[in-house]
């Protein structure tokens, strides 16, 4: 039998990994409901493992009578407010902010379609594997002036030519994101290759961008892959997370496979690709050595035949920031 001190030592774990998991969807902007509360649970407690819906429920509803945590409509944030608000001032606040969340869903959900739909004009190029939705929008916390923050997957040993030609046709087509002209363009921070679809980094941010995600588009199997290539460390931060339905395969139209096909092929012969990706590569490295935005203090820029990351102010260190002044408003 597990005495009552094993039972409290549990309890006290979970309230805290739930305290946490609410204050960093709450740093986001986001209201989490009991299910996303259970599913995304990120574990700061030491030893990682599953923990069981119905345990979530009744952690939710004693934190929420120790009033830690306040919920509305299903909807969870946590009580920052203290003794300084009523309970039905505490519901108005949450009530609005709720809506707005409603709101945005929708709005992203009508961006993501739109952003779906230029894949057709996008899904030929050669040496372009996939491009992923992350950030605000795949979270459904986009506005209308939101850009198209993407991952972007090029073929293994082609990533600098591959990055030449899609930034090349989207700033033809007007739907690259550059200087002030950011609402519904691409942004093109982060390139991988499918050789490398294991992440750097493994935290709560890498996870939860990751386990976000959206494919608009791709060959056959490569998001599916990026998603089993990274499940294990995944499970590390968040240990109630199954992967069991991947996203249903999105075929891109055999013109445009035949095209891409083509292409590459043309661009193979006699070397021709290789020497593109060489000189793309040297004139793109002087270009953010040059960059002024390469040196600021918290700019994180890392680049190589396997991975190109352009995060000039990075949310990363932001949120969990924010997440832990959240939680010193509730102790």
């Amino acid at each position: 039998m597990i005495s009552k001190q094993m039972r409290k030592k549990e309890e006290n774990k979970i309230n805290k990994n739930i305290l946490f998991t609410i204050a960093y969807y709450n740093a986001l902007d986001y209201q989490p409901t009991t299910f996303y509360v259970w599913k995304y649970l990120i574990f700061v407690t030491g030893n990682v493992e599953k923990v069981g819906l119905n345990k979530i429920i009744l952690a939710l509803t004693d934190l929420q009578k120790k009033q830690k945590i306040i919920e509305k409509n299903g909807f969870w944030q946590l009580n920052i407010f203290g003794n300084n608000l009523t309970g039905k001032q505490e519901q108005k606040i949450l009530k609005k902010r709720v809506k707005l969340q409603i709101q945005k869903n929708k709005i992203s959900t009508a961006k993501l379609q739109r952003a779906r739909k230029w894949m057709n004009v996008i899904g030929w190029l050669p040496y372009l594997r996939g491009m992923i939705l992350m950030g605000t929008l795949a979270l459904k916390r986009g506005g209308i002036n939101s850009d198209w923050d993407v991952l972007v997957m090029t073929k293994k040993g082609r990533i600098w030519l591959g990055r030449l030609i899609l930034t090349t046709w989207l700033q033809f087509l007007r739907k690259r994101r550059h200087g002030d002209r950011i609402q519904d363009r691409f942004c093109l921070n982060q390139f991988i290759t499918d050789g490398s679809l294991q992440f750097q980094e493994h935290n709560e941010f890498a996870s939860n961008e990751i386990l976000f995600s959206r494919c608009l588009g791709r060959e056959k199997n490569v998001y599916n892959d990026l998603l089993r290539n990274n499940i294990k460390w995944i499970k590390k931060n968040k240990p109630n997370f199954i992967l069991r339905n991947l996203n249903s395969e999105e075929e891109i139209f055999s013109w445009q496979n035949k095209i891409k096909i083509f292409l590459e092929n043309l661009l193979e012969m006699f070397g021709l690709a290789s020497l593109l990706n060489k000189i793309s590569k040297k004139i793109m490295i002087r270009k953010i050595i040059n960059n002024p935005k390469t040196y600021t203090s918290q700019a994180d820029i890392r680049y190589g035949d396997f991975f190109l990351i352009f995060l000039p102010y990075p949310q990363r260190d932001v949120i969990r920031r924010k997440t832990l002044q959240l939680l010193t408003k509730i102790t």
